[in-house]
């Protein structure tokens, strides 16, 4: 059993009471594992960064990016409504019955819903020990200067070894 920490004072002689602080729980790292079943491509965006949902592939996703894309953690007929107005599927031809399934009364939306699989994953944080590996020192780093990152090139060689702004870049000038 861990030993909570014990509070003391920061003045040297000064009584403290025996107070106790609660142990720390570490609180899990949610993530979304996402799966279409569909036979196509989902595409869709968040901040700037794209998410493809290939088919029968698992893609982990943050909570934020789900609640965005997907209307996660809302409830089934919450989550379905908003997926169908995200990619589309609430046009008339989404919203009758799949013709191709006679035996099935769901419409194309409900069925192109019913394809993903969303489920939540949390991953608990370990607390481990240093993998024992020491930084190289300095004296080291000059009989190896491949490991020295002080002496890698900078930028590309097709840019004159620089990549800051307007070098590079010939000016022409006009005469008028």
């Amino acid at each position: 059993m861990a030993q909570t920490p014990r509070l003391q004072s920061l003045v040297p002689g000064a009584p403290m009471p025996d107070v106790s602080l609660p142990p720390v729980e570490a609180k899990p790292l949610s993530m979304v594992e996402v799966v279409n079943r569909n036979g196509f491509i989902l595409r869709d965006m968040y901040d700037g960064v794209p998410y493809v949902f290939r088919p029968n592939q698992m893609l982990s996703i943050p909570p934020n990016v789900a609640n965005h894309i997907f209307g996660w953690p809302a409830e089934g007929d919450v989550m379905r409504l908003h997926t169908c107005r995200r990619f589309g599927w609430n046009t008339p031809a989404h919203m009758e019955v799949d013709k191709n399934r006679p035996h099935d009364n769901r419409t194309v939306a409900d069925i192109y819903f019913a394809n993903i699989e969303i489920r939540t994953v949390e991953y608990d944080f370990v607390k481990r020990e240093p993998s024992g590996v020491p930084m190289p020192e300095e004296s080291e780093l000059a009989d190896r200067p491949e490991m020295d990152a002080r002496a890698a090139p900078r930028g590309s060689p097709d840019l004159g070894g620089d990549t800051r702004v307007g070098l590079g870049r010939q000016v022409k000038k006009v005469d008028l």
